[in-house]
């Protein structure tokens, strides 16, 4: 199940929130009325599945998780703000 999530809701109910994600639900997070991310559970282990060291996975993240930009946090920061 895929459930819309406020990023406001994942501060006041996070012990909830992480209950329902152990049980199997998808969620994506609102921040500012626009979807910024996704919280869901890691796949499940199973025959012919590698383990994975949680440890290693944010020592190594998938590249598809890393962020680059030509520009400078601050300046992102300021785009995003409106004060360019």
């Amino acid at each position: 199940m895929i459930k819309p999530l406020a990023a406001k809701e994942l501060r006041t109910r996070f012990a909830e929130v992480i209950e329902e994600v152990q049980k199997g639900t998808h969620f994506i997070l609102i921040y500012r009325s626009k979807p910024v991310g996704e919280l869901r559970p890691l796949a499940k282990m199973g025959p012919g599945k590698k383990k994975v060291d949680p440890f290693s996975f944010w020592l190594n993240p998938p590249k598809e998780l890393l962020f680059s930009s030509k520009k400078s946090a601050v300046q992102l920061i300021r785009e995003d703000r409106g004060k360019s």
